[in-house]
């Protein structure tokens, strides 16, 4: 299988995140849980390498092959762009591949509150740390959009 047939059901099933790892099947990290693709195969030593380096330019693929560990972007069109990490672990290639969203949802989508009556809280943003840039982005564009949204003053 194809690393963008793969990218394709996970953003279809709604994932954050695709784990590619030797003797697993394929998984996708679905709401925070771990979901395994088992009517797929299990992933050998022999898929993962061409896996990883369908995604990476010539000089991605030295550089991987010094240092065993690689982040990068990779785009599909029509499909959306992903966060990859591939990485070398006991001598076999693994990879984590994060979907970043296209578009910037709301509090409601993201869960954080029901914001069904503005009168019931205040709300102020100081700074918003996050491990990732997509984390961040999803949290300030969401913040903005309460903010510039009429029916909330």
């Amino acid at each position: 299988m194809h690393i963008d047939d793969l990218l394709r059901i996970a953003v279809e099933r709604k994932a954050s995140d695709l784990h590619l790892k030797v003797g697993n099947f394929p998984y996708l990290r679905v709401d925070g849980h771990l979901v395994a693709l088992s009517d797929l195969k299990r992933l050998s030593a022999e898929d993962m390498l061409p896996i990883a380096c369908s995604m990476m330019s010539n000089r991605q693929k030295q550089k991987f092959k010094e240092s065993a560990e690689l982040d990068l972007a990779y785009g599909v069109a029509g499909l959306g762009r992903f966060r990859v990490n591939v990485f070398q672990q006991r001598g076999n290639v693994g990879l984590v591949l994060r979907v970043v969203p296209t578009k910037i949802r709301n509090f409601e989508e993201l869960h954080l509150l029901n914001a069904s009556n503005p009168d019931d809280f205040s709300l102020r943003l100081h700074g918003i740390r996050s491990s990732t840039d997509a984390a961040r982005e999803q949290m300030q564009g969401a913040m903005e959009g309460f903010d510039r949204n009429p029916s909330r003053s």
